[in-house]
């Protein structure tokens, strides 16, 4: 019987204080909608990024970063080196090139990574160093690898885009397709199953694991960087004429919207679902965001943009230009670093906690970004200024919480005083 008394103030002591926290989420705008799902950005507020470590590779400019899906590995490019570090370890290893590394991809799970040079072609490295060569007549380019890194992608100044795989840790040739021109920009899938690529041809190319599908004439200017969702059915293409154009698969090749940013654009990524995209410019100078609809979320202005990312989740923007470093969300800018030198790369974890940036004087900076939850009143007050309601329209949630919170109180001095 007991136990039965036990339970039974539980269970009304548990549904008190839900209905009283229901109550006060269960809230009304100034408009009439009902407030029942709250977005995640506004039940979080932001910290300052912390600094991990930063590491001096000599002088010589970092022209390219990349992270692993979960943070724990980065690889940088530059005038000389492909170099390896561990998020808590640091330096791990350094590959001598003798020339200009312009591209350098690590897969998302931190098992490959896979870089493009004036003078060696393509490379393929793991986490113990170099695997193998596959040296271009003409200088190498622009590379990117499959999550898991089975296969990658190169696009180099003799037009071509080539396919590899790294079976048996090797790197090994499948294919190549020769375009009308140098290749600028090429993104693959996550799962490999699909490749894009642009260049000089003013076409946008498209690709499977077996070769040429279809091409794109976009014109205007040649797509100066492209992106694609994680699986494929979505990508997006920035040019030089300042045209951002998203592409669904399911339209059959043709694109889907495209959005006018007026000037040249320099850099662009997109969420793994395609349902958000980010931009950088060069002149017109401003990051801006974009959903997948192609409707405007935000801009902000800047000088000229070197390199923008998003995460994977879409939640979290990076950027860099100048000697500055941007870290924003969804609703906007979140914090800035500017400091001594160029900065010309940055990348960004799969959830957004881990951010890197490479600057022109060889240096490599690993932040981390922790969201902190809210406390029930910051979260209400948040919640009120999203809907537009007033202060004053506090005062009955928190008496309900009040109420609630009290009733449990009761119940449970009364069950003790009972027991005595």
């Amino acid at each position: 019987m007991m136990k039965k008394k036990v339970f039974f103030l539980l269970l009304v002591t548990s549904l008190i204080l839900f209905g009283s926290l229901s109550a006060s989420i269960g809230l009304q705008s100034n408009n009439g909608i009902i407030i029942n799902a709250i977005s995640k950005d506004i039940l979080t507020t932001s910290a300052t990024p912390k600094h991990l470590w930063t590491y001096d590779c000599g002088g010589s400019t970092i022209d390219n970063v990349d992270i692993s899906a979960d943070g724990m590995y980065i690889v940088s490019g530059g005038s000389q080196n492909v170099t390896l570090f561990n998020r808590t370890k640091g330096y791990m290893w350094h590959e001598f090139r003798g020339t200009t590394v312009y591209g350098t991809k690590i897969s998302a799970n931190g098992q490959y990574i896979v870089s493009g040079d004036y003078s060696n072609g393509f490379s393929l490295y793991n986490r113990s160093g170099i695997l193998g060569n596959y040296t271009t007549t003409d200088s190498a380019g622009h590379v990117a690898i499959s999550e898991d890194g089975s296969y990658f992608v190169g696009g180099d100044n003799a037009d071509n885009v080539t396919l590899f795989n790294s079976s048996n840790d090797q790197i090994n040739y499948m294919w190549n397709y020769t375009t009308g021109d140098n290749v600028w920009s090429v993104a693959i899938s996550g799962d490999g199953n699909y490749i894009v690529a642009s260049g000089g041809d003013n076409n946008v190319t498209f690709f499977d694991r077996s070769g040429y599908l279809w091409h794109n004439d976009t014109a205007g200017a040649g797509m100066n960087s492209l992106a694609i969702s994680q699986d494929g059915q979505y990508f997006v293409g920035g040019d030089g004429g300042g045209m951002i154009y998203y592409y669904d698969m399911a339209d059959g090749g043709n694109w889907d919207w495209n959005y006018s940013v007026d000037i040249i654009v320099q850099s662009m990524d997109i969420s793994a679902d395609g349902q958000y995209l980010v931009a950088g410019t060069n002149d017109a100078c401003n990051v801006t965001l974009l959903d997948g609809t192609g409707s405007y979320i935000w801009d902000i202005d800047t000088d000229a943009v070197y390199e923008v990312a998003i995460s994977a989740d879409g939640r979290y923007i990076v950027a860099a230009y100048s000697q500055t470093f941007l870290l924003c969300n969804r609703n906007g800018l979140l914090w800035n670093y500017t400091g001594s030198n160029t900065i010309r790369s940055v990348a960004i974890s799969a959830n957004g906690e881990y951010m890197v940036f490479g600057d022109q004087n060889g240096q490599i900076h690993l932040y981390q970004y922790k969201v902190q939850k809210a406390d029930m009143l910051e979260s209400l007050l948040l919640i009120f200024s999203s809907t537009g309601a007033g202060a004053g329209d506090l005062i009955l949630p928190l008496i309900l919480i009040l109420i609630g919170i009290g009733a449990a109180a009761v119940l449970i001095f009364f069950y003790l005083k009972n027991r005595e």
